[in-house]
């Protein structure tokens, strides 16, 4: 009989983790864990959606090019998600370029792929997601879900992978590893994108409640029922008109990209909240385009100038950095096509919870969560109603244990591969990644997750786990941005660039390291944080 190739690791907490490896080829290599996008373990049914590899490998297929690096392989240990870091080698990497290439030659280019064909793709799966029906299989809203959230992967690692791939290669001789990532990102900044126009439509809908004395004051007290307060309002008539519009285009879109986050839709509240905060936010609402691209001026002129000595060279390089014109905007609408897919599947499995709860078969609609689709799609198909609850809890608490512990950053079953730990920074020093250039000193604000987003006050440095696009109104109401996850191409450090704002990204543990009150400096372009008094 054949045994599953097991590695063993351990926790923050020391609790033992068992890696079942997918393949005995993918043991060998160096997988990250996705604290940026799924900092805490999958819920049972979420975990079986991301293990169907014929979902996710279909949308690659269909477009005629194959995966990036990350998606090949799935590894799972207790829900948490890891992706693949060792790059495509020799044998691989060819063949991912070429038929990329041959995609953005069909499309007009690799910007292009976004917009004329991986995007209408992600869009219509969501779509269809939004109008599935309870009985809808959940081996069929597994394949719509990875049609959109993949196709917008394909519009991005996929098109963009010949482009960013040769220009970071090009800079990383001329630059520390860091800067280098850093002016690759910096070279795509500049066009407008999803995530800035819904920001706008926060700011406008701001606007409008400034404009009515009644609103603003119903606003202004952060009442529970504040939206209810307001539709009896006659006087804010004009702001739920606004409001709802709001929520008609973004409520289908989830805070994070677990099923776990709730959407704008069942929480309304939510989007008060960033009305209240863009209400007090700095005049602007992001840094002006000039200025964004006066930045990425800056950036090209120092690397031609590391390459002035070789024309050939500053040539190819204007070739490639040419070619991220809208890369802002591919990233941000990838984004925001994700987080409606995540809020589409969540509701979509959500309405199976209740129809599932209303029969007693469950206790309450999210409990749906915690089962398999052959546990879920007989109640739909054949009428089973036995009684699932001692199910979904047993699995609950299981993976309630797992909540609030960290698995190792990086795992292979050849610990070889696996890097050293970096030396303790001290206690008052936060090492992390240059996301956004500048430097801050100011009083922290540490929030968890997005529920508190109206307790930010203007000038607070924003200390997180990761942002989402919906957090983006609160990059002007903050100073400067610090994740625990994160990169240069990840979300908070493309949206504090935009804002003009400094931040740290992938600061491991800043959000236990530092406390709201805490006076500390963020500095953007050397990656570090530094706690400068406590409160």
């Amino acid at each position: 009989m054949k045994t599953a190739l097991v590695s063993q690791f351990r926790t923050a907490r020391g609790r033992e983790l068992a890696v079942e490896w997918d393949t005995p080829a993918n043991s060998r290599l160096v997988w990250r864990w996705n604290q940026d996008h799924y900092p805490d373990p999958l819920a049972p049914l979420f975990a079986w959606i991301h293990a169907v590899s014929q979902s996710q490998d279909a949308p690659y297929a269909d477009a005629g090019v194959e995966l990036p690096a990350p998606f090949r392989g799935r590894q799972l240990p207790a829900g948490f998600q890891y992706v693949r870091l060792t790059p495509l080698d020799g044998e691989e990497s060819p063949s991912f370029i070429a038929k990329a290439l041959d995609l953005g030659a069909r499309c007009g280019g690799a910007g292009r792929v976004w917009d004329t064909f991986a995007q209408p793709l992600a869009e219509a799966a969501v779509r269809a997601l939004q109008a599935a029906s309870a009985a809808t299989p959940v081996a069929e809203l597994s394949r719509l879900y990875h049609a959109a959230f993949h196709n917008t992967h394909i519009g991005g690692l996929v098109a963009f992978g010949p482009v960013l791939g040769p220009l970071q290669g090009m800079l990383e001789p001329l630059f520390e590893p860091n800067e280098a990532a850093l002016l690759v990102q910096e070279l795509g900044q500049g066009s407008d994108s999803a995530t800035m126009e819904s920001n706008r439509a926060v700011n406008r809908m701001a606007q409008v409640a400034r404009e009515s004395p009644e609103a603003a004051l119903i606003l202004a007290g952060s009442s529970e029922d504040a939206l209810a307060q307001l539709r009896r309002e006659p006087g804010a008539s004009a702001f739920c008109t606004a409001f709802d519009a709001f929520i008609a285009e973004y409520g289908w879109r989830a805070t994070g990209w677990d099923i776990t986050n709730p959407t704008l839709r069942e929480r309304p509240t939510d989007a008060l909240n960033l009305v209240r905060q863009a209400m007090v936010a700095r005049d602007e609402d992001s840094a002006s385009r000039a200025e964004v691209l006066k930045r990425r001026d800056e950036a090209i002129a120092r690397v031609e100038g590391r390459l002035a000595a070789n024309p050939a060279r500053v040539e190819a390089f204007r070739s490639l950095a040419g070619q991220l014109e809208n890369y802002v905007a591919v990233r941000e609408g990838r984004a925001l096509w994700q987080l409606m897919a995540t809020g589409a599947l969540r509701m979509a499995l959500l309405s199976k919870g209740a129809a599932m709860a209303s029969a007693d078969v469950v206790d309450a609609a999210e409990d749906v969560f915690f089962l398999l689709p052959e546990e879920i799609d007989p109640f739909f198909a054949s009428g089973r109603r036995e009684r699932l609850q001692p199910v979904v809890e047993e699995r609950r608490t299981e993976w309630e244990s797992w909540l609030g512990d960290k698995p190792p950053a990086v795992i292979s079953a050849d610990p070889e591969r696996i890097p050293l730990p970096a030396p303790p920074a001290g206690d008052a020093v936060v090492n992390g990644v240059p996301g956004s250039r500048g430097v801050v000193t100011a009083k922290a604000h540490v929030l968890l997750d997005f529920t508190g987003c109206d307790e930010l006050e203007p000038g607070e440095v924003l200390v997180c786990v990761m942002t989402s696009p919906p957090w983006t109104p609160l990059f002007a109401v903050a100073s400067a941005i610090v994740t625990d996850s994160g990169a240069a191409f990840s979300h908070p450090a493309i949206a504090a660039r935009e804002f003009g704002i400094p931040a740290v990204v992938g600061a491991i543990d800043a959000t236990v390291r530092i406390h709201t009150g805490d006076t500390i400096t963020v500095d953007g372009d050397a990656g570090i944080v530094r706690i400068e008094l406590r409160r």
